[in-house]
């Protein structure tokens, strides 16, 4: 129905493809709520559902720190319906309110709430439509097995826990086929995005846009992404759909990028490229950043450096301090890892702070 925001719930098995879809919609303009990550930062943040849990599954799923362990949480409740139940019975209800409060606050006219169990939640029944995200089993087998790691005999396994796609298939008001070249599934989400921004209400008129403007990188920006990049805009695509990217614009022109992921609660700098050095571009982008990855629920944003490269001092000057891996709260240093070179020095810095707060 035509109006101010329109929501879609998106879901899909395993291995199916739901967040190349999401990153998608993203960069058509879409806000993505990921409820699959917000879950993992309730179980590290509120306080109360985590008490809730050990009462229920045992002290032994917790770390030194108090910490739930993720690991041992899952190996308690795979193969075990019924503790499966009782785990989300918990989980579920405090994932619906947060998913409302950022769906109520989000400034995109277009939301997107993706989660693996998003129908077996009844969350689907809240938005304007449920997307499914589909491809054969065996495809999804070959993307376990080539491209999470896993051995034949896991994801057979991992496949099987699932609900069967069917499920979820005959609830759907849209269907991805997610099951060739990459351009295939973004002609099917282009497509579909054309019908629901027509049915939107026209947008009020913006002000002009200030000489310098730091901000996450959409589809619409492919021309200027690549002309900045000299790549063709298939190649510019291609790096929109694999991590986060922040683009700085003047006019038309792009002047700085600055690409990041997102795991674990950390926002992960791995690719800056700014023109002329212009250090001011860099500021605007770190705190355009920093503003998209606390949304996110990440805590600190991390970087590896140089320490005698000048982008470096322009780096501590916006907060980012040094700091030792090794002594690291545990999934932050597991990030670190992945990023951290030969020669390089990690730098961090806290974005958001790890109490939680009721939402209104």
């Amino acid at each position: 129905m035509p109006g101010d925001k329109y929501v879609i719930g998106l879901t899909g098995n395993i291995a199916t493809g739901k967040s190349v879809v999401a990153r998608m919609l993203e960069r058509l303009g879409a806000k993505v709520i990921d409820a699959d990550r917000l879950v993992h930062w309730l179980l590290d943040n509120d306080k109360t559902l985590q008490r809730s849990i050990v009462r229920e599954f045992g002290e032994d799923i917790l770390d030194k720190e108090g910490r739930i362990i993720r690991k041992r949480l899952a190996a308690k409740v795979f193969e075990n319906p019924e503790a499966l139940k009782k785990l989300e019975a918990l989980i579920h209800p405090r994932v619906i309110k947060w998913v409302q409060w950022l769906i109520e606050n989000a400034k995109e006219r277009v939301i997107v709430v993706e989660a693996i169990k998003l129908v077996e939640a009844g969350m689907h029944d809240r938005y304007d439509a449920l997307w499914v995200v589909t491809c054969p089993e065996e495809e999804q087998l070959r993307r376990l097995v080539e491209i999470r790691g896993m051995t034949p005999q896991e994801a057979i396994a991992r496949l099987k826990s699932q609900p069967p796609q069917e499920a979820k298939l005959a609830l759907a008001d849209v269907v991805i086929y997610n099951d060739g070249p990459l351009f295939r599934t973004w002609e099917q989400v282009k497509a579909q995005w054309e019908k629901i921004t027509a049915s939107l209400k026209p947008a009020e008129e913006k002000a002009p846009r200030p000489t310098l403007v730091a901000r996450k990188a959409y589809r619409g920006d492919l021309p200027a992404f690549a002309r900045f990049l000299s790549i063709s805009e298939e190649e510019a695509l291609e790096k929109l759909l694999q991590k986060g990217y922040i683009i700085a614009m003047r006019g038309e022109e792009a002047v700085g990028i600055l690409g990041w992921n997102a795991e674990n609660l950390v926002a992960s700098i791995e690719e800056v490229v700014i023109k002329n050095q212009d250090l001011t571009t860099l500021s605007a982008m770190l705190k355009a950043l920093e503003s998209e990855a606390s949304a996110l629920m990440c805590e600190v944003a991390i970087v590896a450096l140089n320490p005698q490269s000048p982008i470096t001092k322009a780096f501590e000057s916006c907060g980012y301090t040094p700091a030792e891996p090794e002594k690291l709260y545990r999934p932050w240093r597991e990030e670190a890892q992945k990023i951290l070179k030969e020669g390089q020095t990690l730098f961090i810095k806290k974005i958001r702070e790890t109490i939680i707060t009721q939402p209104i």
